[in-house]
């Protein structure tokens, strides 16, 4: 064999070594693919124990159940049978990592989701993430002691009782 095709054939044999190799440590399962640009998703479902120490909160819809993630899904461990619009993106493990949600309804009543504030002539109203207000009649004392907090209200313009829960306290969106 001549000396350059001897070469050729080393560097050759080198080369595919070097790309079938795998780390004993960590096998790199991408490596030679490019990885998917993440998903941007928003989905509307039901909040539900999921069981899971990484993520203790899932998101039920169309009987599927997705693992919830990050910072913000954290708040959602307090509303376990609300229905909500959850955006995130999905990470490579499936579980989709919160980035924002908003509560939609909750004992299948229309909630609104939004920061509580001081209205017009001491009266309440909830404000919400797209800027609009809404007063609400006769608030229970208990809830207006949550004025700054991101709460959810249903009841107050349907001449039903309102309930509410606190979302996190001292937030202004």
């Amino acid at each position: 064999m001549s000396r350059n095709r001897f070469l050729i054939t080393v560097a050759a044999a080198a080369v595919a070594a070097c790309s079938s190799d795998q780390s004993a440590t960590a096998p790199n399962r991408t490596a030679g693919r490019a990885q998917p640009a993440p998903s941007h998703v928003e989905i509307a479902g039901t909040i539900e124990v999921s069981g899971h120490d990484a993520a203790p909160v899932s998101l039920r819809y169309d009987d599927k159940l997705i693992p919830l993630g990050g910072a913000e899904s954290a708040l959602l461990e307090g509303l376990v049978g609300a229905e909500a619009l959850v955006r995130g993106t999905e990470d490579l493990d499936g579980v989709l990592v919160v980035e924002s949600f908003r509560v939609l309804a909750v004992n299948g009543r229309a909630a609104l989701d939004g920061v509580l504030m001081i209205y017009v002539a001491s009266n309440y109203a909830i404000r919400l993430d797209d800027g609009s207000v809404y007063a609400l009649e006769d608030p229970p004392a208990e809830l207006t002691e949550h004025v700054g907090s991101r709460v959810w209200v249903t009841g107050g313009t349907d001449g039903l009782p309102i309930e509410f829960g606190v979302i996190e306290y001292g937030r202004s969106r």
